[in-house]
């Protein structure tokens, strides 16, 4: 192997060492990202670059085996910090203490889920058996301490009575402390403005809840129901018709009708024409999702007279990624939710966009383990989905034998907003009755957690929807939309035949378990019952920021290189882009190339061409609801000349009839270094057309007549681009006799080696008058130190099965205890018997 060859095979195997060893940059495909496992049948394969691209994306969630266990433990040590807390909040409120028993199992009807849920199985109307899930301890104890946590907070409680101030006619309002005045006052002040404007509505309410009705129920015009003058134009008269209704799987269950004797049938109250739909959660615990889903709806109604279904499918997805992030355990707690929903700003996008999944086939109850809990719950849903309580479909690649995944919801473009939320009411606390009838009267929207009970269950309630059975066992927790509240004398004048309400009358809350529960959903509530069982009531507020979300694009241009720009097509250029989003948001910029497709991510790109050429560089900026806008410039890449260098022979007189070697290479300077063309791109010509020479990097060849020429080394490059360099030669007759002329290739002159590394040891013969090709030749090799000077004796060494002679410096007494300058002597003897020879000096050792 030549000097040169032998040093770009050892360059090239550190390239590839390198290239094994993944970069060591890469902070997608890491083993802490790793899934851990096979991708799940439900999930997606990407191709690598295109999951690198997914992980940019805002909505992106790692489902890697490290970040689900994190998440995992997270839950796990909050529910031990809440089994600490709630020890001190049952002291200061003792009613609390009934949300803290488990349900009886051994009733056939209550099972307990591996994910601390319970599954509820009763007969509802229409005599089928209906399966539902309630929360369990971590989501009760969550609900709890979050609530009180908030209901606790002097914001809370001024914005609560900045809605309810803000609810009151002006005649009320005179004598009440304004919104105003209470900013900076305490706690204890601002409950008394409460309790005082609660007081101020004693007698009062029933007429604001009759005033409701032409202030934002009755509206006149075309397309009024004639036989009952409540009904405004517009009300769809299936829940089918309602605006982006999707393909209606979160209404399973909706054979039934209304009784004849319940109280939508028989009596008006405010908000009765401006709730939507009766829902169905399925065999999910996502009854919070459903409940704030619904009062959105309710508020969209109100202020736009519009009746949109709203995706559950995504509130949930984002309950339990973000705002209460678990994938195996259901629930989450209303007031906490309700309070993310509003302050983050999140847009509540249409059912249409990603249509619920009821997950009818899902395994639930049939296995100890809570991930096998799941299985099953994308069967015949042909959306984005996985087997977790999220459902977000799980994007997966695979890279070097290594599974890696990640979900994310699909993108969405438009939506509604909801502001802030309030805790108005927490157990323990007195019941402000008047004060929840104005803000209902007035289109608040209201959720209230509660407490499922035996008497709860479908077949316990009445015919028409009331509950009557008082039966105070405790069966797992709810979330579920205040929609009204009929007292008993309004019942009574319709309905003699109804059962009286315990408190005064009752609340009507539309449920999420189908419309063959209760009276078509609702169910109708006792006041006394609900000061037992709400755990806490939650109103939003109605200055909306917006009524409806239309997302506005972003805009972006390509502020570097300047359009049309030329450069070496291997050399880095950074590309950069001015991405802005009028909604307020950060886009994500991505870049292609026509010629070379992905480029990469980023606002600031660096990145070089593989080939010369015209192409198109475009950069894409995307917001958070896969909107997106395009900016593009032509720029081309130059392919430059390369550059040939000989290195042998020298300029100058060579023997006719001898071996001459003839050495060079060529240089592509189109990258930020100059990089080594193949051997193969090399050619050589002599301008004495009867000489014969060889291609590559280096060869022998002889002159066979005498006489001055130029030798012309062509370097071309993978494009054809050509540069060459030459050199002169006169070639003389060769002498009779002589020594040979002899030169050391390996090792380089000035060289520093490692005591124990194995130095080459090569040679060539540059002339040798009177020999000639076939001769044979004796090469003794010596080493001196000092006045210490040792023949070697040479081994052999093998690189990549290519066998050269080497010897060790420590095999002759070297070390690596500071810097030993040594000659390094060769003398070789033709077969004539004279000898010609060659010395270079290295450098043995280090400096300690």
């Amino acid at each position: 192997m030549t000097r040169m060859g032998f040093k770009v095979f050892l360059v090239g195997l550190i390239g590839i060492l390198a290239a094994c060893s993944g970069g060591g940059g890469d902070k997608v495909f890491t083993p802490d990202n790793a899934f851990g496992g096979p991708p799940p049948p439900t999930a997606q394969l990407v191709g690598a670059e295109e999951f690198r691209r997914l992980t940019q994306d805002p909505d992106f969630r790692w489902e890697s085996q490290s970040a689900r266990q994190a998440r995992k433990k997270q839950a796990e040590d909050q529910f031990r910090a809440d089994q600490v807390s709630i020890q001190s909040l049952v002291q200061q409120r003792p009613s609390l203490a009934r949300f803290l028993q488990e349900p009886d199992l051994s009733d056939p009807g209550v099972k307990k889920l591996p994910g601390d849920n319970y599954l509820l199985t009763f007969t509802d109307r229409s005599g089928q058996a209906l399966s539902v899930i309630t929360m369990g301890q971590h989501a009760q104890l969550r609900e709890l301490l979050a609530a009180h946590e908030r209901f606790m907070r002097v914001d809370n409680q001024l914005g609560v009575y900045t809605e309810a101030y803000a609810a009151l006619p002006d005649d009320l309002k005179a004598g009440l402390p304004t919104p105003q005045s209470l900013q900076g006052k305490g706690f204890a002040e601002v409950r008394a403005a409460l309790a005082a404007l609660e007081q101020k509505l004693e007698g009062e309410v029933e007429a604001l809840e009759r005033q409701a009705v032409p202030g934002f129920v009755l509206r006149q015009g075309p397309g009024r129901a004639a036989a009952d003058p409540y009904q405004p134009p517009g009300f769809p008269a299936s829940p089918g018709a309602e605006e982006r209704a999707g393909e209606g799987g979160d209404r399973t269950g909706n054979a039934c009708g209304r009784t004849a004797g319940g109280l939508y049938t028989n009596l008006h109250w405010p908000l009765k024409y401006f709730i939507t739909s009766t829902k169905s959660q399925g065999r999910r615990g996502s009854c919070t999702g459903f409940a704030l889903a619904s009062a959105a709806e309710t508020r969209v109604a109100v202020r736009e007279g519009r009746w949109v279904n709203l995706s559950e499918q995504f509130l949930y997805h984002k309950i339990k990624t973000a705002w209460d992030a678990d994938d195996y355990d259901e629930g989450a707690p209303t007031a906490d939710v309700a309070e993310e929903f509003g302050t983050s700003g999140y847009r509540l996008p249409f059912e249409d966009l990603w249509n619920y999944n009821p997950s009818p086939g899902r395994a639930v109850g049939s296995s100890a383990d809570e991930e096998e809990d799941f299985a099953g719950s994308c069967t015949g849903y042909d959306e984005r989905c996985s087997d977790t309580t999220h459902q977000g479909q799980f994007l997966c690649t695979q890279v070097e034998g290594a599974v890696y995944c990640g979900s994310k919801p699909p993108s969405n473009g438009e939506g509604y907003k909801i502001s802030s939320s309030y805790v108005l009411w927490e157990n323990g606390d007195d019941l402000p009755l008047n004060t929840i009838r104005s803000l209902l009267a007035n289109g608040r929207p209201v959720v209230v957690a509660l407490e499922v009970t035996r008497g709860m269950r479908g077949n316990r309630l009445d015919a028409d929807g009331f509950l009557v059975d008082y039966d105070d066992e405790v069966l797992g927790g709810h979330a579920i939309h205040l929609v009204g509240y009929l007292s008993n004398s309004k019942i009574q004048a319709k309905l003699p035949g109804a059962p009286m309400g315990g408190g005064g009358g009752y609340f009507i809350l539309k449920n999420s378990w189908g419309q063959c529960y209760g009276d078509g959903g609702l169910v109708y509530i006792p006041v006394d019952w609900a000061e037992d069982y709400f755990k806490n009531i939650t109103v939003f507020s109605l200055a909306d920021p917006a009524p409806v979300f239309t997302n506005k694009p972003p805009a972006v241009q390509i502020t570097a290189p300047a359009d049309g720009a030329s450069f070496p097509y291997a050399q880095s250029v950074t590309y950069t882009a001015a991405a802005s989003d009028p909604d307020g948001e950060t886009p994500v910029v991505t870049w292609t190339s026509s010629a070379d497709g992905e480029l990469g991510s980023g606002a600031s790109l660096t990145v070089h061409f593989s080939s010369p050429g015209p192409r198109t560089v475009t950069a894409t900026a995307r917001d958070a609801q896969g909107f997106t806008a395009s900016a593009s410039i032509k720029v081309t890449g130059v392919n430059q000349a390369p550059t040939a260098q000989i290195l042998e022979p020298p300029a100058g007189s060579v023997y006719v009839g001898s071996s001459i070697t003839f050495k060079g290479k060529g240089l592509d300077g189109d990258g930020a270094f100059p990089v080594e063309l193949p051997c193969t791109s090399l050619s050589w010509k002599s301008s004495n057309a009867g000489d014969t020479l060889g291609t590559g990097c280096q060869f022998t060849a002889t002159f066979t007549t005498t006489g001055s020429r130029t030798v012309t080394l062509t370097a071309t490059d993978a494009y054809g681009a050509k540069g060459t360099a030459t050199v002169a030669l006169n070639v003389q007759p060769l002498p009779p006799s002589g020594p040979p002329v002899v030169e050391i290739t390996e090792p380089d002159e000035d060289e520093q080696f490692d005591a124990n590394a194995n130095i080459a040891l090569l040679y060539r013969v540059v002339a040798d008058p009177g020999g000639g090709p076939g001769s044979q030749y004796t090469a003794v090799w010596k080493i001196k130190y000092l006045n210490n000077e040792q023949t070697i004796t040479p081994k052999t060494c093998t690189v990549s099965n290519f066998a050269y002679p080497c010897f060790k410096p420590s095999d002759y007494g070297f070390n690596n205890n500071g810097v030993k300058i040594t000659d390094l002597t060769l003398t070789v003897a033709d077969p004539e018997g004279l000898s010609g020879s060659d010395k270079v000096q290295i450098l043995i050792g280090f400096v300690p």
